[in-house]
């Protein structure tokens, strides 16, 4: 199968709802061929289990677009790790490849990154020499034809005028004066002072043949002019044409920047932005990785707002996937700050940016929802989540009137001496549940769910005119994530970020 087959087969994978495993048999006539093709890398994380190819076991998968919008799964060994962490954002990068199979849960061709990558550059000059040997071969071809063509004629128009120029000096010698009917090879004539005929001797065949050239060169009184140098002049033609059309094709697409053609300030704007967005996420993922929180988020939300500004969010494929990866990565940190609310928020919006599930690692992102689900259900907040549409309402005042009202309030429970523990008065036991507070005027003040007597999950105040004072989220009895506090005219002015109880720096 030769790579413009390879290409129509992935178009037809993406345009056609093929079963998977009528995908996995066509896949099948492809396995094993080898491919250089242009891609463009989107994100890449670290393989478990064992793979198609157990050279891969242990290494890097890369999610990867063709120039062509087509979606394709590129596995690279362990000990190209620097070459995986290069690659990350970059676009029309052209490496090779093998044809690995066809993955039937995430539906995606798996392909194997081959050693020996050649550089951009050399293959272009391969790419133009070979098309500049078979332009010449074929002018080469055309020009013996040619010339095969032109002999051919020559030979023909010779013969011809040969017979014609036979004939008329036949018919001169027939019709001169004195003609006497004698034998064709032994003809008479008299040539006379003033153009009679004075003499007779015979006319052999070489005086004929003296006629014969003179009335040829002489016809009409041209002579034939100077036989042309066709083979040359085809070659020359061929090959101007060979510059002017054949050459542009294959090195336009890589001509200087300063040469293209001029795009709008727009088209210019979105894609040096799309560039920013992916080098800006993958930084947060790195710092994700190094446990700072604050610095991946702020990169992560900072670009979500420029994105959404611009217009530029999940409007075309690339933007979707640096939504898409936004989005899970802030999950990913509210998980581990232990806000399972804003987690929970953040891996729905992920899972809603694909607009194809299939591009994405589904179990990773639905496990983490479950885990997060789970959570809020430990934390009270269960009756936010849907189950059968795995969907999570907003906090809203209807939400936590209903709340307030089932909350124990102080009548009902002890606050221990530290401030955060809290126990039933009768009893003694740890308090898990909602509890609620209030001004001295009468007007909720605090509203905090307990586990086993410890502050664990959603906390919200109100200043004593019903304004909302300050929220918060605890695990475990210490301040964790956002705390946001908002001034009288109802902004939030300080967002300070906890972790196990201590403020972090962004």
């Amino acid at each position: 199968m030769i790579k413009k087959e390879f290409l129509e087969l992935l178009k037809r994978l993406k345009t056609e709802r093929l079963l998977s495993s009528e995908a996995e048999d066509l896949f099948r006539a492809a396995k094993g061929n080898r491919y250089s093709l242009k891609l463009n890398f989107i994100q890449f994380s670290s393989v478990l289990g064992r793979q198609l190819n157990s050279n891969y076991d242990s290494g890097y998968k890369f999610e990867c677009i063709t120039e062509e919008e087509l979606d394709v799964l590129v596995l690279f060994q362990d000990e190209h790790k620097e070459l995986v962490g290069s690659l990350s954002g970059q676009n029309s990068r052209e490496i090779n490849v093998e044809v690995l199979g066809y993955d039937s849960l995430y539906q995606k061709p798996i392909l194997g990154y081959l050693e020996g990558e050649k550089p951009q550059q050399e293959l272009e000059a391969k790419a133009v020499a070979v098309a500049v040997a078979e332009a010449v071969a074929e002018a080469e071809a055309v020009a013996v034809a040619v010339a095969e063509a032109e002999a051919e004629a020559e030979a023909e128009a010779e013969a011809e005028a040969e017979f014609d120029a036979k004939t008329k000096v036949k018919t001169l010698l027939k019709s001169g004066p004195n003609h006497r009917e004698e034998d064709p090879e032994k003809v008479e004539v008299e040539l006379k002072e003033g153009g009679a005929w004075e003499s007779k001797r015979p006319i052999n065949e070489s005086v004929e043949d003296a006629i014969l050239n003179r009335v040829q060169f002489k016809e009409d009184g041209d002579f034939p002019d100077e036989p042309k140098n066709t083979i040359g002049n085809v070659i020359v033609g061929l090959f101007i044409i060979f510059v002017l059309v054949v050459l542009p094709a294959f090195l336009g697409p890589h001509t200087d920047d300063n040469e293209r053609p001029k795009v709008s300030k727009q088209l210019d704007s979105k894609q040096g932005f799309l560039l920013k967005w992916a080098r800006n996420t993958e930084r947060a993922e790195q710092s994700f990785e190094s446990d700072k929180l604050g610095a991946a988020r702020n990169n992560i939300t900072e670009y979500l707002y420029l994105a959404k500004k611009n217009g530029f969010k999940g409007d075309d494929r690339r933007a979707e996937v640096y939504t898409y990866r936004s989005y899970l990565l802030l999950g990913k940190i509210y998980d581990r700050l232990e806000d399972s609310y804003k987690a929970c928020q953040n891996l729905l919006k992920a899972k809603k940016t694909a607009s194809n599930p299939y591009r994405y690692d589904r179990r990773e992102l639905e496990n983490l929802i479950d885990k997060q689900f789970l959570k809020l259900k430990e934390q009270g907040m269960g009756d936010l989540i849907d189950e059968k549409k795995k969907a999570l309402t907003s906090i809203n005042q209807k939400w936590l009137e209903s709340v307030i009202e089932i909350a124990a309030d102080e009548e009902k429970i002890g606050v221990a001496s530290d401030g955060y523990s809290i126990f039933f008065l009768k009893t003694k036991e740890p308090y898990s549940g909602w509890a609620k507070f209030f001004h001295d005027s009468g007007a909720i003040k605090e509203l905090i769910h307990y586990d086993q007597g410890e502050r664990h999950g959603h906390y919200r105040s109100w200043k004593i005119d019903g304004s909302v004072a300050s929220i918060a989220t605890y695990y475990k009895g210490k301040k964790t994530s956002l705390n946001p506090q908002f001034g009288d005219d109802g902004k939030a002015y300080n967002i300070p970020l906890y972790r196990n109880g201590k403020p972090i720096t962004r």
